[in-house]
């Protein structure tokens, strides 16, 4: 583990040493625990699995993109995607986006100030749910371009 701090909180602290500590360190339990998920990841080819994924994700992102025109910028590393709207200047259009789309049940995040989704779906979700949610992305797009 690791602890950061700003600027302003260390000319606070000055020379003063911080004491910090962690609670787990060398526990066995932790260790078994973190050798099994990797076991299960391996056993289950989990990361080429994701692979394919995020493929088909990205894919289906792209597709979304030039039907809607209303995607500015896809940004992806695996199956941790981005995807820019084109928002009004109050940002309005990509917060109704985001809110139909955790209507729906889909999680996604949404920063304040920048017109960006963020999608970190799981490694082991089904092909379905990615459909469902390309399904329900375009439709809340559509929807979303809609409303005043």
């Amino acid at each position: 583990s690791a602890a950061a701090f700003g600027r302003r909180v260390v000319e606070k602290l000055g020379d003063r040493p911080l004491k910090y500590g962690q609670s787990h360190q060398n526990d066995p339990l932790g260790a078994a625990v973190a050798r099994e998920v990797l076991a299960v990841i391996r056993d289950e080819g989990l990361i080429e699995r994701g692979r394919e994924i995020a493929a088909e994700l990205l894919a289906g992102l792209l597709e979304i993109q030039t039907r809607t025109k209303r995607i500015r910028a896809i940004r992806a590393r695996g199956l941790m995607l981005a995807v820019e709207l084109v928002d009004d200047a109050d940002g309005a259009f990509t917060t109704r986006v985001h809110r139909e789309l955790v209507h729906r049940g889909f999680i996604t995040c949404r920063r304040p100030g920048v017109s960006v989704l963020r999608i970190d779906p799981a490694l082991t979700i089904d092909r379905a749910d990615i459909e469902a949610f390309l399904a329900a992305l375009e439709e809340a797009l559509a929807a979303g371009a809609r409303r005043p």
